[in-house]
């Protein structure tokens, strides 16, 4: 998943893939009427309708479809493989010691995800050098994040919790405009992440 994420956001806008990769509550009620014979409510059945909308409403107004085929594809990829990992994200959190039930995540995804680069990307010191800082101002940030997910799977449904927090895709839009310069079709893409945002909330 971490992988996919980085690769989408090396070849695509943060803002569009941001978007994308917010549509795993989709692909997570899609998983529960295959596996668990769980079918939405008309409530579901118009937030699934207001995602797509979403998406529509990025992918017109920004053209980014067409540019950067490869880096949506790893965003739904992303997408996809977090609807499975978001139901033993919940377990952990409800199950185990939420610190060290992270702390054993990001370990095994850190080890794989520094064999994916070995295999696939040329290392060397100068690379690691000068992505370390920001990396360890990123890991505080998601380990305060994750953490304060962790501790809400343990009082709210696991579905719930991973819907609502697709409300980051507008913040994630504005903020990619202010820090990242990316400007092309802000309204489109804001308005588009705005619709799935609710949507999302109403799965």
């Amino acid at each position: 998943i971490m992988f996919a994420r980085m690769k989408a956001r090396e070849l695509s806008d943060l803002s569009l893939v941001a978007s994308i990769d917010s549509t795993t509550p989709f692909f997570v009620l899609i998983n529960g009427m295959i596996f668990l014979r769980e079918y939405p409510s008309k409530q579901g059945v118009i937030g699934i309708l207001l995602l797509v909308l979403g998406m529509l409403i990025i992918g017109y107004g920004s053209k980014m479809i067409q540019k950067n085929t490869k880096g949506l594809y790893w965003a739904l990829c992303a997408a996809l493989v977090s609807s499975v990992s978001l139901l033993f994200d919940g377990l952990i959190a409800r199950k185990g010691t939420i610190a060290l039930g992270l702390g054993c995540v990001f370990l095994f995804a850190g080890i794989g995800n520094a064999l994916l680069a070995y295999r696939f990307e040329r290392i060397s010191w100068s690379k690691i050098s000068s992505v370390f800082s920001m990396s360890l101002i990123c890991a505080l940030l998601i380990a305060v994040a994750n953490i304060t997910i962790a501790y809400t799977y343990r009082y709210l449904p696991i579905a719930y919790v991973g819907s609502l927090k697709r409300l980051q895709i507008p913040f994630t839009i504005i903020l990619a405009y202010i820090f990242l310069n990316e400007k092309e079709n802000l309204k489109s893409r804001l308005l588009g992440g705005t619709v799935m945002a609710l949507g999302s909330t109403l799965l």
